[in-house]
């Protein structure tokens, strides 16, 4: 489509709740016209969840542009954005013929603005050199470069921007005196796509690990799988932690699930897959990995953010660990309702959670594994 020969006008404001499914159509139609042929996940309300707020451009009732920002997640854990309010900068996108007329660069502006209202301390994207001037863009308002991934078809590009002191940096600074925080060695990862089935998704793209894990509906066993040593009985015994609220890696309060995009709590309790060479300790929701785990699909072996391989796929394991891991749900929903039935205070019921998921994964060990 030509650009406009004159400026055109438009208004910007907040997206109200009476246009959230409209704008969410708006962001799917146009993420599905900048990744063509990619199998993405759509969208949907709860991208306009808690912690979220978006902007939509309109000239008169069309809807022309939008941009938003939602609570960052740490699903990147080579970077550790825990000592100020970060949040991720999202779904940008101007209609062609609205382009080159200032109009991204007034939605950014005013999403800054709330911001720095809102307390919010840093600004997280990743973009890709395939978007025709996005980088150059960012990096105009303001981003830096902190990495670019060595895949050799995305090269994912994570950037930041400081915006001003959070109203949480304080306070995190106080938990760090007091040992509540930690530190962590942080080194640049390197993504190597392998095939063109993993190429179809964009890395750090928000998408469920169930979708990702049954896009296809052959299994062909690879050179990977078949010298990968780790199986998935030793996974199950050395690489899933079941995290106490005490464990220095356990989530803040807010942070969602990379899987279902929920926030963690103590029925969703939050487990650390560690010990995985190229997979830098991600954290998942229990019921959200093992419904990936136990699917036996295609990829359901790999980590949904980075694509590590966790460990070789075989297909008896899998029948053993989906009838198993059933008869142990059951018995974890009952266990959770005594629970809940007989402990008293948030502190004693998140405790006796993880307690149960991790009697659930022993049973499963006993029974399945013979260990």
């Amino acid at each position: 489509m030509p650009h406009r020969s004159s400026t055109p006008s438009w208004t910007i404001q907040p997206v109200s709740h009476n246009n959230v499914t409209e704008v969410i159509d708006f962001i799917n139609h146009a993420r599905a016209g900048m990744f063509p042929n990619r199998s993405l996940a759509p969208d949907n309300t709860t991208l306009l969840g808690p912690g979220s707020y978006f902007l939509e451009a309109r000239d008169g009732a069309q809807l022309i542009a939008a941009i938003g920002y939602v609570p960052y997640n740490h699903r990147f854990p080579q970077f550790d954005y825990r000592d100020v309010l970060t949040v991720e900068v999202v779904r940008l996108y101007v209609l062609p013929d609205y382009r080159r007329f200032g109009l991204a660069a007034a939605l950014f502006s005013a999403l800054s603005e709330k911001a720095k209202k809102e307390g919010i301390g840093r600004f997280y994207l990743h973009t890709h050199p395939f978007l025709p001037g996005a980088i150059r863009f960012w990096e105009k308002h303001g981003f830096e470069v902190v990495q670019v991934e060595e895949d050799p078809i995305w090269r994912t590009t994570h950037m930041q921007m400081r915006i001003g002191q959070g109203r949480h940096e304080e306070e995190m600074n106080n938990a760090r005196t007091s040992g509540r925080e930690f530190d962590r060695e942080v080194t640049p990862t390197s993504t190597a796509l392998s095939s063109a089935a993993e190429s179809s998704t964009p890395p750090g793209s928000e998408f469920s690990a169930l979708d990702w894990a049954s896009q296809y509906t052959r299994v062909e066993s690879t050179a990977e799988d078949s010298t990968f040593t780790i199986t998935l009985p030793v996974f199950l015994s050395d690489n899933l932690v079941p995290l106490m609220p005490s464990h220095p890696l356990y989530p803040s309060i807010g942070t969602t699930c990379s899987i279902c995009h929920e926030p963690f709590h103590a029925a969703h309790t939050p487990i650390l897959v560690t010990d995985i060479r190229g997979c830098r300790n991600h954290i998942f929701g229990y019921t959200c990995l093992r419904k990936c785990i136990s699917s036996g699909a295609p990829n359901s072996n790999k980590c949904p953010l980075c694509r590590t391989a966790w460990f070789r796929i075989r297909r008896s394991e899998f029948r053993k660990v989906n009838r198993e891991w059933e008869d142990i749900e059951t018995a974890e929903r009952k266990l959770l309702k005594e629970i809940e039935r007989d402990c008293k205070g948030e502190q004693d019921v998140t405790d006796g959670f993880v307690k149960a998921t991790r009697k659930g994964l022993v049973g499963l060990r006993k029974t399945v594994l013979g260990w």
